[in-house]
């Protein structure tokens, strides 16, 4: 997590990096802020921020079983399966984290709801500004969390505008798209006039085929000819892959990791593409796109099998539900993993390890073993943090909702539906991409039981 330094954070050089949120970002940097004023100590501002981030959580899914159960879902289902979420491991973790994907969550969540209910009752919803200036807020709050979030936006308001019957329905709901994703488009660049800024690279929109083009020079070097090494080398600083390719300090000798050198710090890792598209020249890539692009395409030909490896290595356990897809990039990243200090608190005043300082250690090892090991020693318990649940959920959701044929709900099934398939596109298999998904779970379960007015 990169946070503003100018107080009170010194440690990341003066700017907001924007490959994270910005908003989120301020946030957190304003309750670090608010805790060195008020108490100071770093470690009030954090509480601050995790006991807010928590209680914005229970919110969002206390909100999705009341309207769940008001919509005729029966209760004793609605508490059950929010109870069962409520307890699982990966939510109690995520609800006190200071990533960008926990209050994503909350704001997806209530979206989700939204959406069902506009789906189920349209008229009543979009004539009612009240209601359409609430779900404007929630998606651009959702919006502001996470990029990702608009991009899903968007192909799901596609799908509903087509579905709405009535013009005017189509423009309220439009309105109710469009303005908070302009609003959210707009956030960054009016932030950059008040602070400084470093703009997001272009090359966290290509992990995927930055992975497949590294797998196949790592494990298919002998083949490519001499075209094929000259996009490389267009592309991308071969060197990085070159010192991968014929390291003498492997982090592994066989299998993953043995084409990452542990002196350089460079080459290739299986399951994590951010050592292959740190490769990237960004110049070149945006001079000629299309370049790249084929280049890419007719890499493939010939390498097919390299290409679907890379993409299930990131991919795999978001259908694969066992702890053997577990590694290091899995679960919870380590306790200040860049050693990271801030300057303005001192050698006293710094962000206190966890790790040391819990007073539940035993119920510490438990979450770290569910979110980082996936319960290998259980299997009841593995299915139960497993990345591939939310893809089980969603699947028998959308058999019973097909069952009940034309529902109008499998709009709002679509939006977390889309959201999983997005996952597929990111640098790592990773627990905390797949969290927001845990938490809209149990609405999830109940879209099939729910009563449709449309």
């Amino acid at each position: 997590m990169t946070v503003l330094s100018r107080s009170p954070l010194s440690s990341t050089e003066g700017f907001i990096d924007l490959h994270w949120p910005a908003v989120h970002t301020l946030v957190l940097a304003g309750c670090l802020e608010l805790g060195r004023s008020v108490a100071n100590s770093f470690d009030f501002g954090l509480s601050v921020y995790c006991i807010g981030q928590g209680l914005l959580l229970a919110f969002s899914m206390a909100f999705a079983a009341e309207r769940a159960i008001r919509w005729k879902v029966p209760a004793p289902f609605v508490v059950a399966t929010t109870l069962v979420m409520a307890l699982n491991p990966v939510l109690q973790t995520y609800a006190f984290t200071t990533t960008k994907d926990s209050m994503f969550a909350a704001f997806f969540l209530i979206v989700l709801v939204y959406l069902a209910e506009m789906v189920r009752d349209p008229a009543r919803f979009l004539e009612s500004t009240p209601s359409l200036v609430r779900f404007a807020l929630a998606v651009l709050a959702t919006c502001l969390m996470r990029k990702q979030g608009a991009y899903v936006l968007v192909v799901v308001g596609i799908v509903a505008l087509v579905w709405l019957a009535r013009p005017s329905s189509r423009v309220r709901f439009a309105v109710a798209i469009v303005v908070p994703l302009a609003a959210a488009f707009l956030c960054n660049p009016l932030i950059s006039l008040l602070v400084p800024t470093r703009s997001d690279s272009e090359r966290e929109t290509l992990s995927v085929p930055s992975q497949q083009v590294a797998r196949t020079y790592m494990l298919d070097y002998d083949s490519l000819t001499t075209g094929e090494i000259e996009w490389y080398s267009r592309y991308y600083d071969i060197a990085q892959f070159e010192s991968g390719r014929l390291t003498t300090a492997p982090y592994a000798s066989a299998g993953n990791g043995r084409f990452y050198d542990t002196i350089t710090g460079t080459g290739y890792l299986d399951c994590l593409a951010d050592l292959s598209k740190g490769a990237l020249n960004d110049a070149a890539y945006a001079e000629d796109k299309l370049g790249y692009l084929s280049g890419w395409m007719a890499l493939a030909r010939g390498h097919e099998g390299l290409y679907s490896e890379a993409f299930l290595w990131g991919e795999v356990g978001y259908v694969y539900p066992s702890s053997k897809v577990a590694n290091r990039w899995t679960g919870m990243s380590p306790w200040n993993e860049f050693s990271v200090a801030l300057d303005e608190g001192g050698a006293a005043n710094q962000i206190a390890d966890y790790h040391q300082t819990s007073l539940l250690p035993g119920y510490l090892s438990w979450l770290v073993d569910g979110t980082q090991n996936i319960f290998p020693e259980n299997p009841l318990l593995m299915l139960w943090v497993s990345m591939a649940l939310p893809f089980y959920v969603l699947l028998a959701s959308f058999c019973l909702l097909a069952r009940r044929r034309g529902s109008s709900l499998l709009i709002a099934w679509m939006l977390l539906f889309v959201y999983w398939l997005s996952l597929g596109l990111g640098p790592v298999m990773c627990i905390r991409y797949v969290t927001p998904l845990f938490y809209c779970l149990p609405f999830a379960a109940s879209l099939p039981l729910m009563g449709s007015r449309a």
